[in-house]
């Protein structure tokens, strides 16, 4: 009996102290290990200690991962948006100035293709990653998450692409041109989206 009141009167210290520290999702798991006493004192210590590592891992997790507002996380995602379209647009005009002729005739077909490229495909994934930067279930999101999983992979995918095409010349000039055109123009429209909501939220 006073073992019982001694584990009793521990879970109720930890309880106090430790629970409104504990990340809501993580409450339950250890309002379990406090209810259910074992009848050993050893077995209750070893289980609060793995509960408290536990805890104590996630906060360290959680301090380690870098995080802005929702509101700025619009800015970083511009920024991106607005980097990588910057570079595809410079790489196919510099692929365009080497071009022996038709060259202005070349750059309109790229410019062409990007808006119909914009409105057809990036304006509507624009939208949904604006829409989802808003229903982030967080107020301070990691700083990466202005992507999804499929969108990096798809990044990552279109990247990987385009230097394997520019290193092992498969495709002309002529066409990189064409192609580093009609793809940089879209995600240079893109990234207004976001700058436009960060300055208006």
């Amino acid at each position: 009996m006073k073992l019982m009141l001694t584990e009793s009167g521990v879970s109720a210290i930890l309880f106090l102290l430790i629970i409104p520290k504990i990340d809501p999702a993580f409450q339950d798991c250890y309002l379990a290990g406090v209810c259910l006493l074992p009848i050993n004192a050893h077995l209750f210590v070893s289980k609060i200690s793995f509960l408290c590592q536990l805890k104590f891992r996630k906060m360290h997790l959680n301090d380690l991962t870098p995080r802005v507002s929702k509101h700025y996380l619009f800015i970083v995602a511009a920024l991106v948006w607005t980097f990588a379209g910057s570079m595809l647009l410079f790489r196919g005009l510099m692929f365009n100035a080497t071009l022996p002729s038709h060259r202005g005739i070349k750059l309109m077909a790229g410019v062409i293709g990007g808006l119909l490229f914009f409105r057809l495909l990036f304006n509507r994934i624009s939208s949904k990653h604006v829409l989802r930067i808003v229903n982030l279930p967080v107020s301070r999101p990691c700083i990466f998450s202005f992507f999804n999983l499929r969108s990096y992979l798809m990044m990552f995918t279109m990247i990987t692409l385009g230097i394997t095409l520019r290193k092992t010349e498969v495709i002309s000039a002529e066409y990189l041109s064409l192609m580093y055109v009609t793809m940089g123009i879209p995600l240079l429209m893109s990234s207004v989206r976001f700058y436009l909501t960060f300055f208006r939220s």
